[in-house]
């Protein structure tokens, strides 16, 4: 499939143009460059690195995703892992073993953020009282000691 942007002229709104390449043979041809489009619409209320380590949840341990989300962590994410796959991570946002890019791991929120603001962008925890979120059925946990300090995620099957 090629992507195409067009420019936008006076008045005009751009346009996205779609074309996919098939063999003859019925087979869909794809040059060994490119790479696949990702599993979901980054939903627009936040954004940031968090999705490449949701991805990995659920994956086998020495899985691509995986890798992907342990490279963007600079060996620094607390995983588990079992028979299932990845069922756990966890990125400490301070300290020695800190996760590199803080503000990266969900924009909007950086070490020290408070409840408040990580309400205004995850939305309402699952429990009035709680610092547990919902995201994308991914429980969510910070956690805090003047401000924010760790983020956790977790399947919810495990």
């Amino acid at each position: 499939m090629i992507v195409a942007r067009s420019k936008a002229s006076a008045g005009r709104a751009s346009m996205t143009t779609c074309v996919s390449f098939f063999h003859p043979s019925g087979a869909a041809w794809r040059p060994a460059r490119w790479f696949s489009c990702r599993k979901r619409l980054i939903p627009p209320r936040f954004a940031g690195e968090i999705w490449w380590h949701v991805d990995a949840l659920g994956e086998p341990a020495d899985g691509e995703q995986v890798e992907i989300s342990r490279s963007l962590a600079a060996g620094t994410a607390l995983i588990a892992a079992g028979p299932d796959g990845v069922s756990s991570m966890t990125f400490r946002l301070v300290g020695d073993d800190a996760y590199p890019r803080p503000a990266a791991l969900i924009a909007g929120l950086t070490v020290g953020s408070d409840r408040e603001q990580a309400r205004a962008i995850l939305g309402d925890p699952v429990q009035a009282t709680s610092d547990e979120f919902v995201v994308e059925g991914v429980r969510t946990r910070l956690g805090y000691a003047d401000g924010l300090v760790e983020i956790s995620l977790e399947r919810p099957d495990s």
